[in-house]
């Protein structure tokens, strides 16, 4: 049921928001000029910055001026992913390059640069800064396997190997000081790549897609291994984590799915709980037995007095798992992905079953969950295609987005007395639940909230639910609404061309 007094205070806000987009877009586009091939804009200072080339030439040299302005800026989306543009010739005048400059243009084989622009330069087809200091663009299509950065480099700047389709191997000079965020993301052919010592910081997703990467080797100089630095890399089977790092981020190695076993070393201060998420084969993740922050039982990462669990390997062989008595707390995801899992027994005194914990455990039949569990977080068991049975505690009042979603196989769920409300997808797509019965004390069931339940015949819902969202039973074909006559539950059965019986509660 809509909430009027909501729809008040929502609508004005929304057609605010739409008029500051408006003018926003307005502002953007109204000086926006095209002179031939060209749509560019003029800058403060009186020059020209290019925003999008519309010719179809496969060889673009870049005007060096229009309607008699230098140009001097280009920016990154200039080409667009389907142009064929092969060469690039960058004019004396320019002198900044958007960041990810020709990032889009799959073709590109090479870079040229006016010998009179004071700014950048190229070589055998690269793209510089003119100190030769920063390597900027390396071309998409460029023919060459292999490629070696030129002693002169301490920089990669970021986005450098964007989406490079053919390079195999890297050779990275001693003298590079700075990988930056995404140089070599989506690199898909790269098998090998050796970090020199000289490397003392690696920014966030600088290797992430990066599928045929197999090994690197890492210096001892960089202390943090940053978000998602390696996330997608799927052929990376092994890599030594140096004793100098001492933060791994988050998804680091996220989805590196032929890593298998992983040693936390001495230094490490902080390894963010996702870090090693949807890595299939991994089967274990040792710590040094001097960290002061971290321990592992059993290949089981832990905290160093295990009150709290960190992260379950995914490709722990193991079918059942009883977290030892000790644990207080399990991190976000601890459990994601874990597909050989068939049961799970939690120790008291866990508070809470935090998001995404038992995510996509997709062998996962049955789980204990004690009664000091207060609270369960969205999509805690989020595609636990074969939990079939559940008994969740008294102390539960909110059942959250998607926390039971795509539970193929789960046939009933008791949803306790102290329940309030129940959010967005709760049980969408639970497949095997034929009845659900709502207890009274729920005031709020969200959209979508058993949606494509197919097999669900039976919703038994109390005086005490005052709102029903939108398609909360959609695609339940079967159903029939068991509730009061005048209800909530039985103006929504009449709207929604839903079944109902008011002979029963």
């Amino acid at each position: 049921m809509i909430n009027r007094k909501k729809l008040h205070i929502i609508i004005p806000v929304l057609l605010s928001i739409l008029l500051i987009v408006a003018v926003v877009v307005l502002v953007i586009t109204r000086d926006i000029r095209t002179e031939n091939d060209y749509e560019y804009r003029e800058r403060n200072d009186g020059t020209i910055r290019l925003i999008r080339y519309k010719g179809d030439d496969k060889k673009v040299k870049l005007p060096s001026e229009i309607d008699g302005k230098d140009v001097s800026y280009i920016e990154c989306c200039l080409f667009d992913y389907g142009d064929d543009v092969t060469h690039v010739t960058i004019p004396a005048t320019v002198t900044e390059l958007d960041n990810g400059i020709f990032c889009q243009i799959m073709s590109l084989e090479h870079i040229d640069v006016s010998g009179d622009n004071e700014h950048f330069t190229s070589e055998d087809g690269v793209l510089f800064t003119k100190d030769m200091k920063t390597l900027v663009r390396y071309p998409i299509n460029k023919k060459d396997t292999s490629y070696t950065i030129p002693q002169s480099v301490t920089k990669i700047q970021s986005r450098a190997f964007l989406n490079s389709q053919n390079l195999t191997d890297v050779t990275i000079p001693i003298g590079v000081e700075v990988i930056e965020a995404e140089a070599f993301s989506g690199a898909v052919a790269l098998t090998d790549v050796t970090i020199p010592d000289s490397v003392t910081r690696i920014d966030e997703k600088a290797f992430q897609i990066c599928t045929s990467l197999e090994s690197v080797t890492l210096p001892s100089s960089i202390t943090t291994i940053e978000d998602s630095t390696f996330s997608g890399c799927h052929s990376l089977k092994s890599i030594v984590i140096p004793e100098s790092v001492t933060y791994i981020g988050s998804a680091a190695f996220f989805s590196c799915i032929e890593l298998e076993s992983i040693t936390i070393p001495a230094g490490t201060l902080s390894v963010k709980c996702d870090a090693f998420l949807r890595c299939e084969k991994l089967s274990s993740i040792e710590v040094s037995e001097t960290n002061e922050y971290y321990t592992s039982e059993n290949g089981v990462l832990f905290n160093k007095d295990m009150t709290a669990l960190v992260f379950y390997p995914a490709g722990k062989a193991d079918t059942t798992y009883k977290v030892p008595d000790s644990v207080k707390s399990i991190f976000t995801g601890a459990f994601g992905g874990c597909n050989y899992l068939t049961e799970i027994s939690l120790s008291d005194g866990i508070p809470d079953i935090k998001s995404g914990t038992f995510r996509s455990c997709q062998s996962l039949v049955r789980i204990n969950i004690p009664d000091s569990v207060k609270r369960i977080d969205a999509s805690a068991f989020a595609h636990c295609y074969k939990l079939c049975d559940i008994t969740l505690p008294e102390g539960i009042t909110e059942i959250k987005y998607s926390t039971f979603m795509s539970c193929d196989s789960l046939e009933r769920i008791n949803i306790p007395e102290g329940v309030t409300l129940i959010e967005d997808s709760a049980f969408s797509e639970c497949n095997k639940l034929t009845e659900v019965t709502i207890p009274e004390g729920v005031t709020e069931i969200n959209n979508r909230a058993f949606s494509n339940c197919e097999n669900l015949t039976k919703a038994v819902i109390p005086d005490s639910v005052t709102e029903i969202g939108d398609d909360v039973f959609s695609d339940c074909e079967n159903l029939t609404i068991y509730c009061s006559e005048g209800s909530a539950a039985h103006i929504y059965a009449q709207l929604n061309n839903i079944t109902f019986s008011t002979s029963e509660n």
